[in-house]
């Protein structure tokens, strides 16, 4: 059974495990800076992979890896 959750915004809490350790997942080729390292060590944000596409999961929970989805609008692709 596969379960998706999607939301316009970041979520405050996981929906599966009520965690609040919800990072955002940047997708592509990045290279981080000083800075965006700390932020990842920080649980801001994850490095998601190098392939891009809308309908990917946008956040993720940090204490189960329960994924979210901001839902994908087919007459505005690049509002993801």
């Amino acid at each position: 059974m596969f379960l998706q959750w999607d939301y316009e915004t970041k979520p405050d809490n996981c929906p599966l495990c009520g965690g609040t350790k919800i990072a955002e997942i940047l997708y592509g080729l990045i290279r981080p800076t000083p800075e965006q390292h700390k932020e990842i060590a920080d649980g801001k944000w994850i490095m998601g992979g190098c392939l891009m596409h809308p309908k990917l999961a946008k956040w993720v929970c940090l204490t189960c890896n329960a994924r979210m989805y901001k839902p994908y609008d087919k007459n505005n692709p690049k509002a993801y």
